[in-house]
This record gives structure tokens, sequence and C-alpha cells, in this order.
């Protein structure tokens, strides 16, 4: 689809899904109502907030006639959040925006720009991981391009654009609307939704240009205690594998080393897990442990950034009761560290 250049700027329509972000919501909604690009709605959807989330929206709504705000009476998540306000959308150009997070004053200005000079179906730009420790730096290419919808999910799964997310991206209207969040997706929910729009798109431009700021946040969703509901995650990856062994072969080691990863990781969280009963524990291992063996294979291990992960991934696909005595032990060594590091802290703190 293309964007015809005429004197009016197109109205863009930015989604924001909001959630129990009080500490973070005005800082986020000051850096969208400034954006050099003002042809915008904004529309804030306060997903049953049970803080003072749903008063600021309201106070913004107040102050600036583009903003537009719809509250939820029961909590549904992100996707439902997103998909309320998609319909809600009147703008020609669709953004999505975490509300914990910000964004630079000229990030729509420049997606748009890309957009249009390109004449491109999806515009990109790059992300600024902020507190993310070691874990920020990821591989992002070092120039502007612009490439195929197939080409972009391969530079995407390759990590050269940094996230599978959506909110460092400009959609047509016209395509969101027609494709949507999957709700009953409660991690991997992005992914999904944007390797479907990419594998429909002809042109997608990228910027480097880090314009979005990604906030850590050690109580957000993203790393909240195991649920059972995040194994949706690995059903998406696994739906990828599936589609991708039809178009895209080259990147099943790719999809394959994703599938590992997500398993081992939640097999480590529900072991940890105190909520968790034992015997459900246990059930869970089993079906991580055969994830694993149906995926392991040389080109997937070679991917693995982290060595403990990979030595993880080997311990669960040879014995789940190993990888559970291992897990457990580790951990009680772990906190035996850090109390004996807190101690001589504070000896030392004494000593000065």
């Amino acid at each position: 689809m293309k964007v015809e250049k005429t004197e009016r700027e197109p109205l863009i329509s930015i989604i924001i899904p909001v959630y129990n972000v009080e500490l973070y919501l005005e800082r986020c909604l000051n850096s969208v109502i400034t954006q050099t690009y003002t042809n915008l709605e904004i529309i804030l959807v306060n997903d049953a907030s049970t803080d003072t989330s749903g008063r600021i929206c309201d106070l913004y709504a107040a102050r600036d006639g583009r903003v537009q705000v719809v509250h939820l009476t029961e909590n549904q998540g992100v996707s439902h959040a997103r998909n309320v306000g998609v319909g809600k959308a009147a703008g020609d150009l669709i953004g999505f925006v975490d509300a914990d997070d910000y964004i630079e004053t000229r990030m729509y200005e420049c997606l748009y720009q890309t957009l249009a000079e390109n004449q491109a179906d999806v515009s990109v730009c790059g992300i600024d991981r902020i507190g993310f420790g070691k874990y920020a730096k990821r591989e992002q290419s070092g120039s502007a391009c612009v490439v195929s919808g197939s080409q972009a999910i391969r530079d995407i799964m390759h990590g050269l654009w940094g996230d599978y997310a959506v909110y460092n991206k400009l959609f047509h209207s016209s395509v969101v609307k027609k494709y949507r969040f999957a709700e009953h997706v409660y991690r991997g929910e992005d992914l999904l939704f944007l390797y479907i729009i990419l594998r429909h798109s002809q042109c997608v431009s990228y910027t480097p240009a880090q314009l979005y700021h990604y906030i850590y946040r050690e109580n957000s969703a993203m790393h909240e205690e195991f649920q059972i509901s995040q194994y949706t995650q690995f059903r998406v990856y696994e739906l990828l594998y599936q589609d991708m062994s039809k178009y895209y072969p080259d990147l099943l080691p790719k999809i394959g080393c994703q599938i590992l990863d997500v398993n081992i990781r939640l097999a480590v969280s529900a072991v940890e897990s105190r909520r968790v009963k034992r015997r459900t524990k246990y059930h869970y291992l089993q079906r991580f442990h055969t994830n694993i063996r149906k995926y392991i294979n040389a080109e997937a291990m070679s991917l693995i950034v982290y060595r403990k992960i990979a030595a993880e991934i080997l311990l669960l696909n040879f014995s789940t009761e190993l990888f559970w005595m291992i897990t457990v032990f580790y951990k009680i060594i772990k906190g035996i560290l850090k109390s004996a590091g807190r101690g001589l802290k504070k000896v030392r703190g004494y000593l000065r």
C-alpha cells in the first residue's frame, strides 16, 4: 500500500494500553503529546487499572483534545487493549507505545518520513534499552535500509533490527485492522502479529536511530513469576516453525533456538516457583522435556548465546529428575553466596 504525498499529513493513531503504570505514565504521555509530528490521535486504553493510571489518563484527555480514553471494566490483557484501541482508531496509520516506556519527540516524524519516501508498508526505528545491564546491547544494522517483507522477517529473526516488538514501528491502519492481535496469546503476541503483517508486506523501511526508549521493570508482565499462560510463547514459536518450514526453511535453526530457549527458561522458572506444587512442577517439566527433545539439534544449539542456558538445555534433554535437582541446588548456592556478599558489605561498612 502506498502513502500518497499530499499537503495534509495523514492522521496517525497512537494506541497506548495502560495498566497500573502510574509511576511511568506521565513521562510516556509527555513524550507522545510533544511529538514534532502533530496530526495525532492518541488512544489510551485503561485496562482496569487499580492505581491512579486511569485518573492520569483523564487529566491528559482534558488538557489535549487529541487524547481520548477508553476505560475497560475488566482487565483482559495487552492484546485485547490494543485491539480495542485499533477498533477506535480513525487514523490512516497506526503506532503502538507501551505506557511504561517513552519516545523521542521526532520518532513519528521520522517513521512517517521514511514510510512516505520509500512507499513502504511498515516503517521501523531502533530501540534504546534502559536498565537491561549486560543484556542491553543487541545487534542492530548500522545503516538505514529498505527491504522486502520477507527480508525484514529474516533481519528481525536474526536480531538485526533489535526486537520483535510492535512499539518501534508504524503501520497502515487497514492492515492492522484486518489482522489484529491474538487475544488468546499471553506471551509472544507481538512476534505473531508482526510476522503476519510482514508476511503480507511488500516493502519495509528501517532507520537505526534509537528513537524508542524501552524501560526494564522487574515487576512488569515480562518478568513476572512462572505462570502456565506464559507457555503460549512456545505455541507461537511452534506455529512459526511450521509456517517457516514452507516459506523460510533457512530460518528453522533460528526459530528452533528460540524454542529451546523459551522451554528452558520456563522449566527453570517452574522449578524455582514457590506457587507451583511439586506434582504440577513435574508435569510441566515433562512437557518441557518433550519439547526440547523434539526440537534440539546441532544447528539450533550452535545459536544459543549463553553457556549456562546451553548446559541447562542439555541437562533437561538428558533427565528431568537431574535437571530438577541441579536447578534447586544451584538456586540454594546462589542464595548463600548472595547473602554472604551482603554480609561482607556490612562488615566492610563497619570497619570504615
